[in-house]
């Protein structure tokens, strides 16, 4: 039986690391870990992550695409495990605050919707909108 760190990283009543052995939970927060990497951020394994940062801020209209693509490249490449079912955006107008829902087929043939969303900030450094 596989058991993992929780993600996000957490420690329980006891001060001990978190860990689950549920598979389904391991293969979510997989997804949530190479989501909320960036290319370039693990300085060993430099091509591990996403390009969603930067897909984030393209042009208006490939805006869209863009993220489906960053989205789609990592995961084929870095979980081939999981089978992507649908990528969904709602992109912001003046709100501030993109909307990702990635539809997923795990290796058990559960099907989980996972929602990412990101956080723009105004010229003077305010947050326009988080969640």
């Amino acid at each position: 039986m596989s058991r993992a760190i929780n993600y996000p990283y957490s420690l329980d009543p006891v001060g001990a690391t978190e860990a689950t052995e549920q598979a389904n939970k391991i293969w979510l927060d997989r997804l949530l870990t190479l989501l909320s990497t960036n290319v370039g951020q693990r300085p060993m394994l430099t091509s591990y992550g996403t390009d969603l940062m930067r897909a984030l801020f393209e042009n208006e209209n490939v805006l869209d695409t863009s993220i489906k693509q960053a989205v789609s490249t990592a995961v084929t490449v870095w979980l081939p495990e999981i089978k992507i079912s649908s990528i969904s955006t709602v992109l912001p107008e003046y709100g501030g605050q993109a909307q990702v829902t990635i539809t997923v087929i795990l290796p058990d043939s559960t099907i989980k919707t996972l929602d990412v969303s990101s956080a723009i900030f105004s010229s003077d450094g305010t947050v326009t909108a988080v969640r």
